[in-house]
């Protein structure tokens, strides 16, 4: 039996790829298989992908056309077979014990998602990164306050996650390349799991120079597309009302850095101001 699925989608990550994948490899459970979804890279990405399956049974390769990390997740989660699922970037590896630990935890706990905390990877040095700042019994009473109030961040790869759940929620990834763990998260979140939190860090965050959330291009701006699907989905549950302004915080939060970055961009500014003064018509703030 599969214990665990871990799904590695992978664009342009040549450079990144065999680390990731040696420390999936290298866990102390055993019961594991590894999807790799090739999205369409034209380095030497999908080469190593196909090299590496042929090495290790336990490896798994489909190849698509470029789409996106959030539509190679989608992928990757039809074919998988495990009990519990965890997505891991292609430029981050896990500790050791991460699949381990994780599994005895939701088994214990028989939980739907188990968070964890992480480290950040820069210049050589591990910083701590929270990835919650609330505790267990706050986070089940009420995940979206919690979401919305930013004591839990966004990341899909910091949840560990059960598959039946999964497939229960029927989860929409949505086709974004930017930002789009915002509204994965809150459908995750609505589905209301029975959610465990882990205080050890068991995932290496490796930000890497020309990572989209460094790079300065028009997919920055989808941060305004997820919002709204935000802001859609709640209203759908009739929690918009409830929520508007935990919504209304939040996206000011997620729209800063954005707004810093396309300053030494005019033509991406511009672009920025007009859809920020849609959004704050769409939301009666204008």
């Amino acid at each position: 039996m599969i214990k665990v699925s871990v799904i590695i989608p992978a664009y342009q990550v040549e450079d990144y790829l065999i680390r990731s994948v040696s420390s999936v490899l290298k866990q102390t459970l055993q019961e594991i298989e590894i999807i790799l979804v090739n999205d369409g890279s034209t380095d030497k990405t999908a080469n190593l992908c196909d090299e590496l399956a042929q090495m290790y049974p336990s490896i798994k390769v489909i190849h698509q056309e470029n789409q996106g990390s959030s539509k190679a997740r989608e992928v990757g989660l039809a074919q998988s077979t495990g009990e519990y699922i965890l997505f891991l970037d292609a430029d981050d590896w896990l500790a050791p014990k991460a699949c381990d630990t994780l599994y005895q935890k939701a088994v214990e706990t028989e939980a739907d998602m188990v968070i964890y905390q992480a480290f950040l990877k820069e210049g050589g040095r591990d910083h701590p990164l929270r990835i919650f700042f609330t505790s267990e019994d706050e986070m089940n009473r009420d995940p979206i306050f919690c979401f919305l109030n930013a004591q839990l961040a966004p990341a899909v790869w910091a949840k560990f996650m059960k598959h039946t759940y999964l497939k229960e929620t029927g989860l929409n990834f949505p086709s974004l390349s930017y930002s789009e763990d915002v509204i994965i998260t809150l459908r995750l979140l609505l589905a209301r799991p029975k959610i465990t939190l882990l205080e050890e860090p068991l995932y290496y965050y490796y930000q890497r120079p020309n990572s989209l959330v460094h790079v300065i291009n028009e997919h920055c701006l989808e941060i305004f597309e997820s919002l709204a699907l935000v802001r859609l989905d709640l209203k759908a549950k009739g929690l918009y009302d409830q929520y508007r302004t935990q919504y209304l915080h939040f996206s000011e939060l997620h729209l800063s850095p954005v707004r810093q970055k396309v300053k030494r961009n005019p033509r991406l500014k511009e672009t920025f101001n007009q859809l920020y003064e849609n959004w704050k018509r769409e939301n009666g703030e204008a």
